[in-house]
């Protein structure tokens, strides 16, 4: 979870965001600290054969974690949902990331859903 330097997170929300906007018009609004990472992770990616698709991948949302009153990573503009429609959060799992993507953005520092015991 994001410490204070990312802002206070949820209900507040009021960190340093920025809006990445990729030229297949994905709009995708980030931590700014974490923004030219999360480009070049979305860059490679698509380079490893999966698709990112514009409309199911976000970023930022001003939401607790479901479930509880604690802020979500979201509400830090710290985690990234990529497309949504095949990689819904629920149990039990049900997912079409390639473990080649779920290694990329962990072994650079993301933790990804699927390994979460609780809701997000």
């Amino acid at each position: 979870m994001a410490d204070s330097s990312f802002g206070r997170g949820y209900p507040h929300c009021d960190g340093p965001r920025v809006v990445l906007t990729r030229s297949d018009g994905l709009r995708l609004v980030v931590h700014r600290e974490l923004a030219e990472l999360v480009s070049v992770l979305l860059d490679l990616t698509e380079l490893s054969g999966y698709k990112v698709r514009n409309g199911q991948t976000w970023g930022f949302a001003c939401r607790p974690i479901r479930g509880s009153a604690r802020p979500s990573n979201h509400s830090w503009a710290t985690a990234v949902d990529i497309n949504s429609l095949e990689n819904p959060q629920k149990r039990p799992l049900t997912t079409r990331l390639p473990k080649r993507v779920v290694d990329l953005w962990k072994n650079h520092g993301f933790r990804w859903g699927g390994d979460y015991t609780t809701s997000t």
